[in-house]
């Protein structure tokens, strides 16, 4: 994927979808149509003390040695679905996660042109993902995520390699569940999209720089 996705959905209708009780700070948080890795994202994650959802902002970018095999600070932008299987919650502290996204980016490998996908509905789609908390040599705890990928499903194959991994409303309990699954068990998560149609268009380059976000990066590329 190309590491940017656009989420304009507002917090508030988040909270009603995902059932989570909602919070005064809401109108703080604005529209984004260009979320890069190193920013902060709303996620859902599951909250053990209180026992239920809740959306917690995180850096996009998980700093771990799990992966990298040393201690190293590394950040890691995605994660192939593969990888995680059975080992999210095994190793390096890694916990599951929803990531809300209106429109994710990919690009066509044969000639760099970007694409912005969505649902056919351009109702929000929700990605899986795992996060984190990283204790930096000071004591300064961040938290950050990673969105899982797959391989890509027929509609995106001409386009991508790999394509995030989509969960179904169905699939929200299961996956923010706090026990351990077994590799099958996430696997079964981690396929390509057969649900909702999704819609593929091309896009202006602009989207490629992080200070460009605004609603124009999702208008149909115009043909020279």
């Amino acid at each position: 994927m190309a590491n940017r996705i656009c989420l304009a959905t507002g917090i508030a209708v988040l909270r009603t979808a995902f059932g989570i009780p909602g919070e005064k700070t809401d109108a703080r948080h604005p529209k984004h149509w260009n979320l890069a890795p190193g920013q902060s994202v709303p996620i859902i994650r599951y909250d053990h003390q209180r026992e239920r959802r809740r959306i917690e902002f995180m850096r996009w970018g998980l700093v771990s040695s799990w992966l990298n095999g040393t201690a190293v600070v590394r950040s890691h932008l995605d994660i192939r679905a593969r990888l995680s299987a059975g080992k999210a919650d095994a190793a390096g502290g890694f916990r599951r996660c929803l990531i809300p996204a209106d429109v994710f980016f990919e690009r066509r490998a044969s000639d760099n042109q970007l694409f912005a996908v969505a649902l056919a509905s351009r109702q929000f789609m929700t990605l899986a993902g795992l996060w984190s908390e990283w204790v930096s040599p000071s004591g300064v705890t961040l938290s950050c995520f990673a969105i899982l990928t797959t391989d890509p499903n027929p509609a995106l194959a001409p386009l991508c390699k790999r394509m995030p991994a989509i969960l179904s409303t169905e699939q929200w309990e299961p996956w923010l569940a706090p026990k351990l699954f077994s590799t099958e068990q996430t696997s079964r998560f981690l396929k390509p999209f057969a649900g909702e149609p999704l819609i593929a268009w091309p896009v202006d380059r602009r989207i490629r720089t992080a200070k460009n976000d605004d609603p124009r990066l999702l208008e149909v590329l115009a043909k020279s």
